[in-house]
């Protein structure tokens, strides 16, 4: 049986603030990102930090910092990149957040995409306590914690 977690996105999914590019003016997007627990992962225009231990906003944005349209950066303590960033660089961490700005100079591009995903719980077959689901929720590293309730 697979329990696939629903935590709520919005729980650690970055804000993000666009400046639209037109002929006279570079877009740009600012990326304020939020705590990644074990396992969650942000995209960013092609460009995924997985998290393997607890990051703060800061570090995820230290992460990203200093990033190349076409490049993957090294992977920080406590995470992993996959994929290429594309279409914008990035400048310093400023306290978590970060300026995106277009490669393509005075246009107006499509905007940077942002996405987030959270790792699933599989619950192996033959786990039929209550007792041992809990036990396996509780070891997975999802940030959540079960426990037992009389009512």
């Amino acid at each position: 049986m697979t329990l696939s977690f629903a935590i709520n996105p919005s729980a650690f999914k970055p804000t993000v603030v666009t400046t639209q590019g037109s002929n006279a003016t570079t877009e740009t997007a600012t990326v304020t990102f939020k705590d990644l627990s074990v396992g969650q992962s942000v995209t960013i225009n092609g460009l995924t930090l997985t998290a393997t231990a607890a990051l703060s906003a800061t570090q995820v944005a230290a992460a990203y910092a200093n990033a190349t349209s076409g490049s993957t950066p090294t992977n920080p303590t406590g995470g992993t990149f996959a994929g290429s960033l594309s279409g914008f660089s990035t400048g310093a961490n400023t306290g978590g957040s970060l300026v995106f700005t277009s490669s393509t100079a005075n246009l107006n591009v499509t905007d940077l995409a942002v996405s987030v995903t959270s790792k699933k719980l599989t619950i192996p077959a033959g786990l039929d306590k209550a007792s041992e689901i809990v036990a396996t929720i509780n070891a997975a590293g999802l940030g959540v914690n079960a426990q037992l309730v009389n009512t």
